[in-house]
């Protein structure tokens, strides 16, 4: 699956940007603390919490990535 890495901020702004994007690209990635994903109200604006709940965002957390990396 080819997605678009949105950066840097976590909250994918509500613009036309976003949805020009994923007519070309099969979702966008957003660097997420845990945080948010154990509480995420902490997200802004409940657009963001639409396009999590549809899939067409999904959080990266690097922490993943570094862990396979050094084990």
């Amino acid at each position: 699956m080819d997605n678009l890495l949105y950066f840097p901020n976590i909250t994918v702004p509500k613009t036309d940007w976003i949805y020009k994007s994923l007519l070309y690209w099969d979702g966008v990635e957003t660097i997420t603390p845990e945080s948010y994903l154990r509480e995420p109200n902490l997200f802004e604006g409940r657009h963001m919490l639409d396009f999590l709940e549809a899939e067409l965002v999904v959080p990266v957390m690097p922490m993943n990535y570094i862990y396979k990396f050094v084990h």
